[in-house]
């Protein structure tokens, strides 16, 4: 897989930066994950801190189009997006799990 940037837009008022570019891939169309660590390496900020917004592939196409945003920090990213799902599903596990150690202990 092969992440070409296209356009790079600073957004200060909400503490990142808006990129977009084109994947080249063989097979099926990358993950959100893989994609993220991509940019990650790319722009040298941490995995943590992007969030990878959208893969636009045409059809009978080895390219997608792809657009994330790399935050400055954790607190902009959390104030920025909303939680998903699955996050917030592991945000109430690990409430349990400290609740369960603080009643156990």
């Amino acid at each position: 897989m092969e992440l070409t940037l296209t356009k790079e837009k600073d957004n200060a008022f909400l503490r990142r930066k808006e990129i977009e570019g084109t994947i080249t891939f063989v097979g099926a169309t990358p993950s959100k994950a893989t994609i993220t660590e991509a940019f990650s390496k790319k722009t040298g900020s941490a995995k943590e801190l992007i969030v990878t917004k959208g893969i636009h592939t045409t059809y009978g196409s080895q390219t997608a189009n792809v657009s994330a945003y790399t935050y400055t920090d954790e607190k902009s990213r959390n104030q920025g997006e909303p939680l998903t799902h699955v996050h917030r599903k592991k945000v109430a596990e690990e409430k349990k799990k400290a609740a369960e150690a603080a009643k156990g202990a």
